[in-house]
């Protein structure tokens, strides 16, 4: 067993609640004040932390691939433990815009398409088609299991986190809005933003929160309100489900996107071949 080092710093959340930002935010202003960290961006392996702990560093790791270690005794290695959490209901929008890229291939241009054109048609009219149908929908396109009912599971899965000792807890909208008081007390030196670098600018959609009441849909209130409230209670989000009187959903943040997503990826196949 490694002995603690009280300079690393362990930061997790799942998909899509800024834990690229923060990863990226927290190694930049640890480092101006200690020097050199080693990063590990999203490791698969146990071993690939473990790797890192002859230098001081920072690790990210995605909640998803953190529950499958069989042996999750290195996370007493961290000083440090950060678990950020995000409104579960912004969690899930912006998952699924981003989680069909893991299916993309080079010939999926057709499907991109259609899901593109899908899209669109809930911007010019958000109330046309719920969050629930979309889900279903893309599903169907890109041929693979893609259901709300996961969606609103994984989204839940930080703020239902038990057995997490010693984590102290970052909400997503109080780094967007630019207040890192908390964290830098917690970690004893101050943290400001840092600039997301490389492709993994590729995940940033619009730096905001909130505009889950534009995409939902009366239908999907009705459907999602049962599964997240008293989760989001207990994370201290508050019971307002109150959808905008007249949405209007950016295309930058919608079909634009998924577009940018894809280009993104035929690019990295393409630079493999």
């Amino acid at each position: 067993m490694s002995s603690k080092d009280p300079k690393s710093i362990f930061i997790m959340g799942t998909a899509k609640t800024g834990t690229t930002l923060l990863y990226y935010s927290l190694k930049s202003s640890a480092e101006r004040i200690f020097g050199p960290y080693k990063g590990v961006f999203e490791p698969r392996t146990e071993a690939d932390i473990r790797g890192s702990f002859s230098h001081p560093c920072v690790v990210k790791m995605l909640m998803e691939r953190f529950n499958r270690c069989s042996d999750k005794g290195f996370i007493d290695h961290f000083g440090t433990r950060i678990l950020i959490v995000r409104d579960p209901r912004d969690t899930i929008v912006s998952r699924m815009l981003y989680q069909m890229r893991d299916f993309f291939t080079e010939d999926s241009g057709p499907k991109v398409q259609s899901i593109v054109d899908l899209i669109q048609s809930k911007e010019r009219d958000p109330s046309s088609v719920s969050v629930s149908e979309l889900y279903s929908e893309i599903g169907r396109i890109m041929g693979f299991s893609f259901s709300w009912e996961m969606a609103a599971e994984n989204a839940l899965s930080t703020i239902n986190a038990d057995g997490l000792d010693g984590f102290y807890t970052m909400r997503y909208e109080d780094m967007i809005d630019g207040r890192w008081d908390g964290l830098s007390t917690h970690v004893g030196f101050p943290v400001t933003p840092a600039e997301v670098k490389g492709s993994h600018q590729r995940v940033r959609r619009g730096m905001a929160y909130g505009d889950w009441n534009k995409w939902f849909t009366d239908s999907d209130v009705q459907l999602f309100k049962p599964v997240l409230a008293a989760s989001m209670k207990r994370a201290g989000y508050l019971d307002d489900w109150e959808l905008a009187s007249k949405p209007y959903i950016d295309p930058a943040s919608g079909s634009e996107y998924v577009e940018r997503l894809f280009k993104l990826k035929l690019e990295a196949i393409n630079s493999k071949q």
